[in-house]
C-alpha cells in the first residue's frame, strides 16, 4: 500500500525483475563476481587489465541497475556489460601486451599440488587462447552458450540477434573451436616428436 492507502500497481515486468535482482548492489556484486571475471577473461581482456575491467563493469551496472526490467535473466543483462568493458579493452590492448600477458599468472580454485596448479594454469591459458581465434560475435556466443549453459534463444536476446542467426553463428563458432582445438593438438604433435 501505498502513503495513501491504495495499493501501488507493479508491472509484470517490474515483477519479473524484482524476483530476480539481489535486494542491493553490494549482494549482485558478491553473487556475480566470478561471473563477471571470468567472462571478462573469456571474452580477451587481459590478466593485466582483468581487475580494471570488472570494476568498470560494476560501475556500469551500478549506474544502470534501476534500468534492470527483468526481460532476461540478470546473468544475461550483466554479460551485455561484460561484452561492452571487454571489447573496450581488446581494442586499447597493443600486441606487445597481449604477447606479455600470455605469460601472466592467473588463479586457479581448487588445485592443491604443484603438478596439478601448473596443469590447471596451463589448460586455462590454453583455452583462453583458443577462444582468442573466435571473431568477437562467435566467441561471445560461444562463451554464453557453452560455457556458462545459457540457452541459445535466451543468448540470442542477449545478443541482439533472431534466433536463427544465434544458431548459425553458434554452429560456426563450435566448427571454429573445434579446428583451433586440432591446430593446437597438431602443434602439440609437431613439438613432441
Amino acid at each position: 500500500m501505498s502513503s495513501s492507502g491504495t495499493a501501488q500497481r507493479v508491472s509484470p515486468t517490474a515483477a519479473r525483475g524484482a524476483a530476480t535482482l539481489p535486494s542491493d548492489f553490494e549482494t549482485l556484486y558478491d553473487q556475480h563476481f566470478d561471473f563477471v571475471w571470468a567472462n571478462a577473461r573469456r571474452l580477451g581482456v587481459s590478466p593485466a587489465h582483468i581487475d580494471d575491467a570488472v570494476q568498470d563493469v560494476f560501475l556500469a551496472v551500478y549506474r544502470r541497475l534501476s534500468e534492470f526490467r527483468g526481460d532476461a535473466s540478470i546473468k544475461t543483462w550483466l554479460f551485455h556489460f561484460v561484452m561492452r568493458v571487454a571489447a573496450t579493452y581488446r581494442r586499447g590492448a597493443s600486441s606487445t601486451q597481449r604477447k606479455n600477458d600470455e605469460h601472466a599468472a592467473e588463479p586457479v580454485s581448487g588445485v592443491h599440488t604443484p603438478h596439478a596448479l601448473v596443469e590447471g594454469k596451463q589448460a586455462t591459458e590454453l583455452m583462453y587462447r583458443l577462444l582468442g581465434e573466435l571473431s568477437d560475435e562467435r566467441r561471445e556466443l560461444f562463451v554464453l552458450v557453452e560455457l556458462e549453459g545459457v540457452s541459445v534463444a535466451e543468448a540470442a536476446q542477449a545478443l541482439s540477434l533472431n534466433n536463427n542467426t544465434a544458431h548459425s553463428r553458434l554452429r560456426d563458432a563450435r566448427r571454429d573451436f573445434e579446428q583451433a582445438v586440432e591446430r593446437e593438438r597438431a602443434r602439440e604433435d609437431w613439438r613432441t616428436r
